[in-house]
C-alpha cells in the first residue's frame, strides 16, 4: 500500500511519458549516427597524432662569440655592415664560440725618468770632474723628486703603456639561433685574475701621468757646454741630440681614435664590469637575429692559455647555460 501510494505521488509531481513504443523510435538512424561520429573521432585522433609528430617545440638557443677588433695602437676599420649593432646572422653556426689568438707585447717598468738616484762625487767623470762641485751636486740632488713620487709615477706610467700596447678592443657578440625570440637576456663572463678589463671609453680617457720635473743633469749640462765651447760653430744639432737624450722617459703617449673606441650605449643592453666579472644585459633578441655590442677592452697581463666562463640566461630559459671559451695569449 505505501509503495502505491508513493508511485502515484511521484506521478503526479514528475510527469513522465511512461513506456514509449519501438514504432516511434528510429533504430537505424540512431545506429547510423553512432557509426559516423564513431569514424570522425577516428579520422581527428589520426590527424591529432600526424601533427604532433610534425609539430617543433619554438625555444631561443643562445650563442656568445667574442671578436677581437684589433689594438688600442692599431683597431680594426670595419665596413658598414660589420659595424651595425643589430644584425641579422643568415648562418650562424658553431664557429661562434671561437677565439682569436692574441699577442701580447712587453711592457718596461723601468726608465721612464732615467736615472733619480743621487749623485755625488764618485759619479762625475774625470773629463768634467774639475768643472763640478760638490755644491753643485748638492744642489741637483735637493731638487730630485722624492722617492714616493718617483715609484707612483713609474707604476702609472706602466699601467699606461699596458693598456696602449696591450689593451685588445672586443666585439661582444650575442646570437639567438634558436626557434622563439628571447627576452631579458643576461650573460656573464668571468676572465681569470692574469686579465685587466675595462670599457673602451675608459681607455680613450686614460692619458699618460704627468711627468715630475727633473732638474738638469750637471754632468750632461757640463759636457754639453764643455762640447760647445771645444767646438764651437758646427754643434748645435748635436748639442740638441745629446741634451735630448738625457730626458727619454719611455713610449711617447698614442693617441686612440675616437671613432673606433666610441660607446654605443642603447636602451635596448646594458654592459656592467665587476672586477674580471662582465655582465651583459639585452631587453630581447629575435630568432635568428645578433646583437653586436663593443664596449670591452681587455689587458692580458700574462701568456698563456686561459679559460673564461660563460653563463647565459634568458625569461624562456629554465636554468643558466654554462660553457666555456678559450683563449691564447702569446
Amino acid at each position: 500500500m505505501k509503495v502505491s501510494l508513493a508511485l502515484h505521488k511521484q506521478m503526479d509531481r514528475k510527469k513522465r511519458p511512461g513506456w514509449v513504443r519501438g514504432d516511434r523510435f528510429d533504430v537505424d538512424a540512431s545506429l547510423n549516427e553512432i557509426v559516423v561520429l564513431s569514424q570522425r573521432v577516428r579520422e581527428l585522433e589520426e590527424e591529432n597524432w600526424k601533427l604532433r609528430e610534425a609539430a617543433v617545440p619554438r625555444h631561443p638557443t643562445l650563442s656568445v662569440s667574442i671578436k677581437f677588433a684589433g689594438t688600442i695602437e692599431e683597431p680594426l676599420v670595419l665596413n658598414e655592415d660589420e659595424a651595425t649593432g643589430d644584425i641579422k646572422d643568415k648562418e650562424a653556426d658553431d664557429s661562434l664560440l671561437t677565439f682569436e689568438t692574441v699577442q701580447r707585447k712587453e711592457v718596461s717598468k723601468k726608465g721612464y725618468l732615467g736615472n733619480t738616484d743621487p749623485l755625488t762625487m764618485e759619479d762625475v767623470p774625470a773629463d768634467v770632474k774639475n768643472l763640478i762641485s760638490q755644491e753643485i751636486l748638492d744642489k741637483y740632488n735637493s731638487q730630485l723628486p722624492d722617492k714616493k713620487t718617483v715609484e707612483e709615477y713609474v707604476r702609472e706610467m706602466y699601467s699606461y703603456n699596458e693598456v696602449q700596447k696591450n689593451g685588445q678592443l672586443l666585439d661582444f657578440i650575442i646570437s639567438n639561433v634558436g626557434t622563439a625570440k628571447a627576452t631579458d637576456v643576461n650573460v656573464t663572463l668571468e676572465f681569470p685574475k692574469s686579465f685587466f678589463i675595462m670599457k673602451r671609453r675608459e681607455a680613450k680617457e686614460w692619458t699618460a701621468p704627468k711627468k715630475p720635473r727633473m732638474p738638469q743633469n750637471p754632468i750632461e749640462e757640463t759636457r754639453a757646454r764643455k762640447f760647445f765651447k771645444d767646438n764651437a760653430g758646427r754643434q748645435l744639432q748635436q748639442i740638441s741630440h745629446l741634451i735630448g737624450d738625457s730626458y727619454a722617459f719611455g713610449p711617447k703617449p698614442i693617441d686612440i681614435s675616437a671613432a673606433l673606441l666610441e660607446s654605443n650605449y642603447s636602451a635596448f643592453w646594458r654592459v656592467d664590469i665587476e672586477g674580471t666579472t662582465v655582465k651583459v644585459w639585452c631587453k630581447n633578441l629575435l630568432h635568428t637575429y645578433t646583437q653586436k655590442v663593443d664596449e670591452l677592452c681587455i689587458i692580458p697581463m700574462e701568456k698563456g692559455i686561459f679559460k673564461i666562463k660563460v653563463s647565459m640566461m634568458c625569461e624562456e630559459y629554465i636554468k643558466p647555460d654554462e660553457s666555456e671559451l678559450e683563449l691564447v695569449v702569446e
